[in-house]
């Protein structure tokens, strides 16, 4: 797979659509290529930074399996499809590349998961796993600190797994790359939702998505192409929002597109929330790193006081002159099932009509998928908003 830069937007564009099509596929490549370490991770709240900054690639986990059998001895079937898909993948061999993970206190599940992880995956050796304790008050008095200290842990304990002392040097030149990494990404974002969308649904997916496996440097030399080239689309039906946790296939957006609707704008763990620049490095990389985490959109899994998660899309929506919005919501995924009536009262209050799609395996149920898509445009081409475009 090719890694070189490239100087066209067809190009740029199919980088970014392989990294984020066939993610393991990179991962190995680049694995075999450099001779440096991958990394997994489970969640965008683990700092890149500190694993760039160790001289790994950071790969988020986001592949789900058509059937979660490896996992069903290990895992109860009510849990959610990525920490069963996970584990069925990690149990059977199919993440063998990685030489670790890094999981983060986020919901029960997966706090749950590294210990099964552990005893099942890496042969009861917990040297293979590390969690990062993220706060869960993001906007406690005490949150900050208690966080400064984690992420120097957690930085210590990457250098020691890869033989190395990961120099402040190294820390500072991964923040400063990852921050420019993710202003590319919001600026590209934010020319999305503008009157005139230049990526379609699945190029918006590819786009979010190859953050979760390029490099920082790869990911910004692609999408910057992508910018200084921006193309707008000749024909945009409804303009969607898509509001949830993380997207980890491209089934949605492929009848988004077939159906002829523009994914415009997100609030996703992939997408918009994982964009967030952050303040622009100082001197000082784990400070920089720690006020990115906690400024950052935060996820259901996460609290902060007068955070209202219906406010928030609605405020989305709002800013991307949406004709709707689609909730998506990974089946037994409790946070954001919590979330959903305050979101759903928010959108109806706000005159914004909603559609509720709940996904476990990535090819289940895609013909009643695409009929619940097709009505749901039909119903705001009635409401008088955009045409649909076929």
């Amino acid at each position: 797979m090719s890694s070189g830069p490239t100087s066209d937007r067809p190009s740029a564009l199919e980088t970014l659509r392989s990294a984020a099509r066939a993610p393991a596929e990179y991962a190995r490549s680049w694995k075999q290529r450099t001779g440096r370490p991958v990394l997994g991770t489970f969640c965008s709240y683990v700092p890149e930074e500190a694993v760039i900054a160790a001289g790994a690639l950071p790969f988020r986990i986001l592949d789900v399996p058509g059937e979660f059998g490896a996992a069903d001895p290990r895992l109860q079937a009510y849990a959610c499809c990525l920490a069963r898909g996970a584990l069925a993948l990690g149990s059977s061999g199919g993440l063998a590349f990685l030489d670790g993970v890094i999981f983060s206190n986020t919901c029960d599940t997966m706090q749950c998961l590294s210990d099964i992880w552990s005893a099942n995956v890496c042969g009861g050796s917990p040297g293979d796993v590390e969690t990062f304790m993220m706060p869960i008050h993001v906007g406690h008095a005490a949150a900050r600190d208690y966080l400064l200290a984690e992420i120097e842990r957690l930085v210590a304990s990457l250098g020691a797994r890869v033989g190395t002392s990961v120099e402040p040097a190294a820390l500072g030149r991964a923040v400063a790359d990852c921050r420019t990494a993710r202003v590319a990404l919001a600026r590209l974002l934010e020319v999305q939702q503008g009157p005139s969308p230049v990526l379609t649904p699945p190029q918006y997916y590819d786009t979010t998505m190859a953050r979760c496996v390029l490099p920082p440097d790869e990911y910004t030399s692609s999408t910057t192409v992508v910018l200084d080239d921006p193309q707008p689309l000749d024909r945009v039906g409804p303009r969607i929002v898509i509001a949830g946790g993380p997207m980890y296939a491209p089934v949605l957006p492929d009848l988004l597109a077939e159906l002829g609707a523009c994914w415009v704008a997100d609030d996703l763990c992939t997408g918009h929330r994982a964009a967030a620049p952050g303040p622009a490095p100082g001197d000082d990389p784990v400070a920089a790193i720690a006020d990115g985490l906690l400024s950052r959109p935060q996820c259901p899994a996460k609290h902060r006081t007068g955070h209202d998660p219906g406010r928030a899309v609605v405020e989305r929506a709002r800013q991307a002159a949406a004709d709707g919005v689609i909730l998506y919501r990974l089946k037994f995924c409790d946070p954001h099932a919590f979330d959903y009536p305050r979101i759903k009262e928010a959108l109806d209050a706000a005159g914004l009509p909603s559609l509720l799609i709940e996904v476990e395996t990535p090819a289940g149920s895609v013909g009643q998928l695409r009929t619940r898509l097709q009505a749901f445009l039909e119903m705001l081409a009635d409401a008088g908003v955009s045409e649909v475009c076929t």
